[in-house]
């Protein structure tokens, strides 16, 4: 929407959009029984510590310093906080 009233305004980042609340969603809708990503951290680790998982995520979206862990091999499962 606000594209198309500011045609002309570049937009380089949707992060002010991003809240806890969405994170949760995206959280709820990610498969939990897939593989172990790289950083060997299983679904139900990450769910123990949720809450403080999640806002650390949107502190790092939106401070810009989320950085996906670097692949190992072609075959490297995604973590979990990628997978959202």
């Amino acid at each position: 929407m606000l594209a198309r009233q500011n045609p002309v305004m570049a937009f380089t980042s949707l992060n002010h959009y991003l809240d806890y609340e969405w994170l949760y969603h995206a959280y709820e809708l990610t498969r939990k029984d897939g593989a172990v990503g790289v950083d060997g951290q299983t679904a139900d680790e990450y769910a123990e510590r949720l809450e403080e998982s999640l806002h650390r995520l949107l502190h790092q979206l939106k401070s810009g310093t989320s950085h996906a862990p670097p692949v190992w091999c072609a075959y490297s499962k995604p973590i979990i906080i990628d997978r959202l």
